[in-house]
């Protein structure tokens, strides 16, 4: 980012801090990394931080939460360590180099809490008896950077690209961050797709397995589709469990058969 584009977009992060009324936080970036000019350093590379400023002669602040590339997360003194909650490389390899992610962070107040995600699928989740966040120590959040971290004398950027970024105000469930990573409500087709997971569609009669086979991959599909329109999302399920509710048994359907084949014969 440039400069000036940069400042404004820190602007906005500060104006909403400074409105936040919440008991949580969720950050959720969608991004692409790109190769290092520092691989030796890279795993360090800061997707966000967001900190209360530093006091005289603090070289870092008790007070933030922070992400990078590699999934070090957390809240508390710095990003190597400290009394906050703490997530160590959580991300492993799953972040492949320039492929689009979204990462998600979530902080609940209540429980002192740090959990992430990758693409709406959660990986850990970190808890601290010690030190914690309040919903005041966020709202004072002032030192807010993206894909940038500072701490006292020391800085380091991050190469990469971002697409968005959306900021909550409570810590996000589990189903919330897949609905926000995917852009639509996927209980309906979620539930549609669990019914029919136990299924062997093998007993049941080609005309209609096929039929529900054929469904049940859109609806994985449509499933995974980020971005997709609720209507269509909810439309698949809806296909889904039309065909589930078809399905013949070759046993009854045989049964059938036998029964029309005796009452022909009692006609005749």
């Amino acid at each position: 980012l440039h400069k000036e584009y940069r400042r404004q977009r820190q602007m906005c992060i500060r104006d909403r801090f400074n409105s936040y009324s919440g008991n949580g936080l969720t950050v959720q970036v969608k991004y692409q990394k790109h190769t290092s000019d520092w691989p030796g350093n890279e795993w360090s590379e800061p997707l966000f931080n967001f900190s209360a400023p530093l006091g005289d002669g603090e070289t870092a602040t008790s007070k933030s939460i922070y992400c990078s590339y590699n999934g070090n997360i957390g809240t508390g003194k710095n990003l190597y360590g400290g009394d906050g909650a703490w997530l160590d490389g959580s991300f492993g390899g799953d972040l492949g180099k320039d492929t689009w992610h979204t990462v998600t962070v979530t902080y609940d107040v209540d429980t002192n809490t740090v959990t992430d995600y990758i693409d709406g699928v959660k990986k850990k989740s970190a808890k601290s008896d010690k030190a914690s966040l309040s919903a005041n120590d966020i709202k004072n959040f002032t030192n807010n950077a993206i894909g940038y971290h500072t701490d006292g004398g020391w800085s380091m950027w991050s190469f990469c690209t971002i697409a968005n970024m959306s900021l909550y105000d409570t810590a996000l469930s589990e189903a919330q961050v897949m609905t926000a990573y995917l852009g639509f409500d996927a209980t309906k087709i979620s539930d549609a797709i669990n019914k029919a997971s136990d299924i062997r569609s093998e007993c049941y009669t080609k005309e209609t397995a096929d039929a529900f086979n054929e469904k049940l991959e859109a609806a994985k599909k449509a499933a995974s589709t980020a971005g997709a329109k609720q209507a269509d999302v909810d439309a698949a399920a809806d296909a889904l469990t039309d065909a589930q509710a078809k399905l013949v048994r070759k046993s009854e359907n045989l049964t059938s058969v036998s029964y029309t084949h005796l009452r022909a014969h009692e006609t005749d």
